[in-house]
């Protein structure tokens, strides 16, 4: 059996590419895999849209024991979307020459704000992981909408992330 927070990682990677198949996340193609955030920090090796769901770990992570037979534990999950801009992506003329242009933007950050919709949409109804136990939703928060920084960089990083409630037994 995985952990709880790979259980949880693998079921919101399903229900981001179920919605996306259902064409619920616009017009953006990309199929959201799990993973763990090794990609190199320029992103060179990136060639297309990619959607990442990742695991988080912290050392501010608490599990409980919530009855003598179970343990609570509240674990997150960061949906990344990452995207390499090309040498289209850039104004050409202009005052505004070399800089990106808002039509390569304005999709990735409303992909993000989509992803954040889905995913706090459906927080009363609980996920059952593999394993048999029900994950109740906590908070939905947008870490980032654009990373600036990034964006500077020519690459594009938005961050969804979720927290859940698991209880475990034992």
């Amino acid at each position: 059996m995985s952990a709880v927070p790979i259980l949880l990682a693998d079921a919101l990677t399903t229900v981001i590419n179920t919605a996306q198949a259902a064409s619920q996340l616009g017009a953006l193609s990309f199929t959201a895999v799990r993973s763990y955030p090794d990609w190199d920090d320029d992103f060179k090796d990136l060639k297309a849209l990619e959607v990442d769901v990742v695991p988080v770990t912290s050392a501010g992570d608490v599990v409980d024991l919530d009855t003598e037979r179970t343990i609570n534990s509240d674990p997150a999950v960061d949906i990344c979307v990452r995207r390499r801009f090309e040498p289209g992506d850039k104004e050409t003329s202009g005052a505004k020459a070399g800089r990106l242009k808002k039509t390569s933007v304005d999709p990735l950050v409303r992909l993000v704000e989509q992803i954040h919709e889905l995913l706090s949409e459906d927080r009363f109804t609980a996920i059952t992981l593999s394993g048999g136990f029900d994950a109740n939703w906590l908070e939905t928060t947008v870490r980032t909408y654009c990373d600036y920084a990034r964006l500077r960089q020519g690459v594009f990083l938005g961050v969804v992330r979720i927290r859940y409630n698991v209880s475990k037994a034992n």
